[in-house]
């Protein structure tokens, strides 16, 4: 089975979730750790606790929040221990995309054409609206 794990600083990851669950449907597989926001609970022991819920041959997909960060090098020190694939650079596209991905697919490739959708989805709009209203005037 695929599994989604949103995680992050906060409760960034949680409303992750949620957004994309009401865009893709509630019956997405994804799974939230919110680093340090109940105290006496470390990040350790809840990607532990995570990681030891699902069966060794799960394939599980990781999204932090930001690379090289305290969340994502937990991650990273993990990946020889466990196989995973990581990401780092949580945006909602980028989270969609992952969370419809197909069981059985090419994991790989669908991490990169939603690394491009992420990307492709982050832009400046003032500029676009600036050249759209000159275009205008000079209709």
């Amino acid at each position: 089975m695929q599994r989604l794990v949103l995680a992050s600083h906060g409760y960034l990851a949680e409303g992750m979730k949620n957004s994309a669950q009401i865009i893709v449907g509630k019956s997405a597989k994804i799974y939230t750790i919110c680093a340090y926001v109940k105290e006496g609970i470390t990040l350790e022991s809840q990607i532990n606790e995570l990681f030891d819920s699902f069966p060794e041959d799960d394939e599980m997909i990781v999204v932090t929040d930001i690379f090289g960060g305290s969340v994502n090098n937990e991650f990273m020190q993990r990946l020889q221990n466990r196989r995973f694939w990581l990401v780092s650079g949580m945006n909602l596209p980028l989270v969609i995309q992952l969370a419809m991905a197909e069981d059985g697919g090419c994991i790989s490739e669908s991490i990169k054409e939603a690394l491009e959708t992420g990307r492709e989805m982050i832009c400046f709009c003032n500029p676009m609206v600036e050249v759209a209203s000159k275009e205008q005037e000079e209709f």
